[in-house]
């Protein structure tokens, strides 16, 4: 009897875990198919056609994102100075 009470609270705490590891996975993959709205920061999927923060279209989010980019680039550009040509590593 011992050990069969001994399986069931094991066997509880693997579900336990699995649980766990389950919700985690959840929100990574909730994470990773939505992003901040660069204008409100409220969170949008990536079939979404308009921020349900700020009403802004998706045109004009994509806009944005690509001049952050370009402006990222040439910052990290003019750090390294004219004669580097490090890559990025992503």
């Amino acid at each position: 009897m011992q050990r069969g009470l001994a399986v069931d609270a094991e066997r509880a705490s693997l579900q336990a875990q699995l649980d766990e590891l389950e919700r985690q996975a959840q929100q990574a993959a909730q994470a990773a198919t939505t992003f901040a709205c660069p204008f409100c920061g409220a969170r949008m999927g990536v079939s979404d056609l308009f921020c349900s923060g700020c009403g802004k279209p998706i045109a004009e989010i994509k806009d944005a994102f690509a001049a952050q980019q370009q402006a990222e680039a040439y910052h990290h550009k003019e750090a390294r100075g004219p004669n580097e040509t490090q890559e990025y590593p992503w």
